[in-house]
């Protein structure tokens, strides 16, 4: 969850709790993998 905390605070609350709510983030966090590349490709670079 250290991740989704530093997104959090680079992009802001607003947006990091409606991806979270779409449940988009869990790949991200569990494996690095995206379902969106286009809208989350620089998430593994944080």
């Amino acid at each position: 969850m250290q991740v989704l905390n530093e997104y959090r605070i680079i992009h802001g609350c607003r947006f990091a709790k409606h991806v979270l709510h779409k449940k988009e983030l869990v790949p991200i966090v569990l494996g690095g993998t995206v379902s969106h590349p286009d809208r989350f490709k620089n998430w593994t670079l944080i």
